[in-house]
């Protein structure tokens, strides 16, 4: 009787649950509860061959800004980044083009990018610097309507051959975050990060560098960054932790001008050897989302995602969720990338067929919705 009484619960909370799942942007117009415009394409003004544009992308506000890497210049892999205003309600202008002042062939400028309201930043992994691989990033401040500085160029103070700084970046406000995957701060590649504080206008100090709590060899601490207010994150898809490669992300906390705390490492709740959790990370607020692109979830390479949040009072961050599609396929690296803002987030899983080959599919879902009805299905099997 106790089952028969809970079962209209459980049929009503399935068919809620359903109408909730992740619409596939590809072939959807309609997003339940919300609605979403038809799709607009945009292209470089000048594309090229190979140029990878969309490599990376970013938007706030009326702007957006799109990576390059690949786009040669006046050279060979120099990189660009073009950034697109909006104009209407789905329409965009030409866009304009940024570049490092001092682009080099195989910098591969705009493999990351980021912008937050008046400033934009990309990252040059590949910069050579004083030596070879160093990495840089330039941070460029919005003058007009669609007019762009020349940039400020920022570089690990303590750069070293092949670190890989800006293979990352992210910037809030008057911070800038950028990523150094390969960087030897106390083990070969255990990696660092380094947040840089805005001064003035488009200046910035030297950067205060940040490394994981239980830094080791090959960690790749700082493959993926994220800052959002007085919280970061950063992603480590490289540590073993208990096995091979199973990832993890750090959060700190800003506790002064550039000051950070370290405050909670986040683990897979499904820990599974090569899943390379913490390739992509997103924070937004009081939650956070965690790609694992080569997480198996019975199958090969379907990849998850995985969403905590911050119980603010102890700052203590629970893991609330784990997103995955219905119609999971072996090789789909299902959170390749990822985004969360408010009740919504995004994964990429830049594999899925799609009635091809590697055609890609994005999935955009509404997870606090997902999370309540998970939680009343539990409280009604518990009474």
């Amino acid at each position: 009787m106790k089952y028969l009484k809970i079962l209209p619960v459980i049929i009503l909370s399935l068919i809620i649950f359903y109408s909730c799942q992740p619409a596939d942007v590809e072939d959807q117009k309609e997003i339940t509860p919300s609605k979403w415009s038809s799709e607009l394409k945009i292209n470089a003004s000048d594309a090229a061959d190979n140029d990878r544009f969309g490599d990376s992308v970013s938007m706030s506000g009326d702007y957006a800004i799109i990576g390059a890497p690949f786009e040669n210049g006046s050279g060979s892999l120099r990189g660009a980044a073009y950034i697109f205003r909006r104009t209407g309600t789905n329409t965009w202008d030409s866009g304009t083009k940024i570049t490092a002042a001092d682009a080099a062939d195989s910098d591969e400028f705009g493999i990351s990018v980021s912008i937050s309201g008046d400033y934009a930043i990309a990252g040059a992994f590949r910069e050579d610097g004083a030596g070879t691989d160093r990495g840089a990033a330039y941070i460029y401040h919005r003058t007009g309507t669609n007019t762009w500085s020349t940039g400020t160029k920022i570089t690990a103070s303590d750069a070293a051959d092949n670190d890989n700084f800006g293979i990352s970046v992210s910037i809030s406000g008057d911070y800038a975050l950028a990523g150094s995957r390969l960087s030897d701060t106390s083990e070969i590649s255990s990696g660092a990060a380094y947040s840089f504080h805005r001064t003035g206008t488009n200046t910035w100090d030297t950067g205060t560098k940040i490394t994981a709590s239980d830094p080791g060899s090959w960690d790749s601490f700082g493959s993926s960054v994220s800052i959002s207010g007085d919280y970061a994150i950063i992603g480590a898809f490289y540590k073993n932790g208990g096995g091979t490669r199973r990832g993890a992300a750090y959060i700190y906390h800003r506790y002064n001008t550039n000051s950070w705390d370290f405050i909670a490492k986040l683990t897979s709740p499904n820990p599974e050897d090569n899943s390379e959790f913490g390739n992509s990370v997103s924070i937004f607020g009081d939650n956070v989302i965690v790609g694992a692109h080569y997480e198996d979830c019975g199958g090969v390479n379907r990849g998850a995602a995985y969403i905590f949040h911050n119980r603010t009072a102890t700052n203590a961050w629970d893991f609330v969720l784990k997103l995955s599609p219905y119609e999971k396929e072996n090789g789909d690296f299902f959170g390749t990338s990822v985004s969360i803002s408010g009740d919504y987030a995004i994964a990429g899983a830049f594999m899925k067929d799609c009635g091809g080959t590697d055609r890609g599919r994005v999935y955009i879902y509404k997870w606090s919705c997902l999370l309540k009805i998970r939680l009343s299905i539990c409280k009604n099997l518990l009474k």
